[in-house]
């Protein structure tokens, strides 16, 4: 979803809640086929990451491989072990 415009006002939304933030801290990580860390997406907080990448990975939109590699990045990010946000249905 990332920046959006209301009126003059500018703020970011949440790719997984649809939440709007002042700024955007997380983000999705991916890999360009050299290795470079490329960041794509805003979220509201790492929990949201993690529920996407599961939700990708369950519809075969993300390799376990890479499934793996973004939960190792966000546990190098945040220095412990991020359980998923609830589904966006629920919120």
């Amino acid at each position: 979803m990332g920046k959006r415009k209301l009126h003059s006002a500018s703020f970011y939304q949440c790719e997984w809640t649809g939440f709007p933030m002042r700024s955007a801290f997380c983000y999705m990580p991916t890999w360009s086929p050299q290795g470079k860390l490329v960041k794509k997406g805003s979220y509201c907080m790492w929990e949201a990451v993690v529920a996407h990448a599961a939700q990708q990975r369950e519809k075969g939109e993300m390799s376990e491989t890479e499934h793996a590699r973004v939960m190792e990045h966000i546990q190098f990010i945040t220095g412990t072990s991020v359980a998923p946000a609830p589904h966006y249905d629920t919120l």
